[in-house]
Protein backbone atom coordinates (compact mmCIF):
# COMPACT_ATOMS: atom_id res chain seq x y z
CA UNK A 1 0.00 0.00 0.00
CA UNK A 2 1.28 3.44 -0.91
CA UNK A 3 0.10 6.99 -0.52
CA UNK A 4 0.41 9.63 -3.23
CA UNK A 5 -0.03 13.26 -2.17
CA UNK A 6 -0.06 15.70 -5.09
CA UNK A 7 -0.90 18.61 -2.82
CA UNK A 8 -4.42 18.73 -4.26
CA UNK A 9 -5.54 15.30 -3.15
CA UNK A 10 -4.25 12.25 -1.35
CA UNK A 11 -4.54 8.89 -3.06
CA UNK A 12 -4.03 5.45 -1.58
CA UNK A 13 -2.53 2.97 -4.02
CA UNK A 14 -2.78 -0.79 -3.65
CA UNK A 15 -0.97 -3.22 -5.92
CA UNK A 16 -2.41 -6.71 -6.12
CA UNK A 17 -1.08 -9.63 -8.10
CA UNK A 18 -3.36 -12.09 -9.91
CA UNK A 19 -2.45 -15.12 -12.01
CA UNK A 20 -4.90 -14.03 -14.74
CA UNK A 21 -7.84 -11.70 -15.46
CA UNK A 22 -10.52 -14.33 -14.86
CA UNK A 23 -9.16 -14.97 -11.36
CA UNK A 24 -9.00 -11.24 -10.66
CA UNK A 25 -12.59 -10.72 -11.80
CA UNK A 26 -13.99 -13.64 -9.83
CA UNK A 27 -12.16 -12.75 -6.62
CA UNK A 28 -13.20 -9.09 -6.75
CA UNK A 29 -16.79 -10.15 -7.35
CA UNK A 30 -16.63 -12.51 -4.36
CA UNK A 31 -15.01 -9.84 -2.16
CA UNK A 32 -17.63 -7.22 -3.00
CA UNK A 33 -20.40 -9.75 -2.24
CA UNK A 34 -18.84 -10.83 1.07
CA UNK A 35 -21.30 -10.11 3.89
CA UNK A 36 -18.60 -9.20 6.40
CA UNK A 37 -17.20 -6.61 3.95
CA UNK A 38 -20.69 -5.22 3.25
CA UNK A 39 -21.41 -4.88 6.98
CA UNK A 40 -18.02 -3.32 7.72
CA UNK A 41 -18.37 -0.78 4.94
CA UNK A 42 -21.93 0.10 5.97
CA UNK A 43 -20.79 0.67 9.58
CA UNK A 44 -17.81 2.75 8.48
CA UNK A 45 -19.97 4.98 6.26
CA UNK A 46 -22.52 5.43 9.06
CA UNK A 47 -19.82 6.46 11.54
CA UNK A 48 -17.47 8.50 9.33
CA UNK A 49 -19.16 9.13 6.01
CA UNK A 50 -17.79 7.99 2.67
CA UNK A 51 -14.03 7.58 2.96
CA UNK A 52 -13.42 6.93 -0.73
CA UNK A 53 -14.45 9.42 -3.38
CA UNK A 54 -13.35 7.50 -6.44
CA UNK A 55 -12.03 4.06 -7.26
CA UNK A 56 -10.06 3.35 -10.40
CA UNK A 57 -8.27 0.24 -11.48
CA UNK A 58 -5.62 -0.63 -14.01
CA UNK A 59 -4.31 -3.96 -15.15
CA UNK A 60 -0.58 -4.07 -15.73
CA UNK A 61 1.69 -6.66 -17.26
CA UNK A 62 5.22 -7.15 -16.01
CA UNK A 63 7.81 -6.50 -18.68
CA UNK A 64 10.54 -9.02 -19.36
CA UNK A 65 13.32 -6.41 -19.02
CA UNK A 66 12.37 -5.51 -15.44
CA UNK A 67 15.13 -6.26 -12.91
CA UNK A 68 12.41 -7.80 -10.72
CA UNK A 69 11.71 -10.48 -13.34
CA UNK A 70 13.67 -13.70 -13.09
CA UNK A 71 16.03 -14.21 -16.00
CA UNK A 72 15.08 -17.04 -18.31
Amino acid sequence: MWESDSGKKVEFVYLLSWPDKDTMDSRWKAFLADQEWIDTKRKSVAESGELVGEVSSRSMTRVSYSPACPRQ
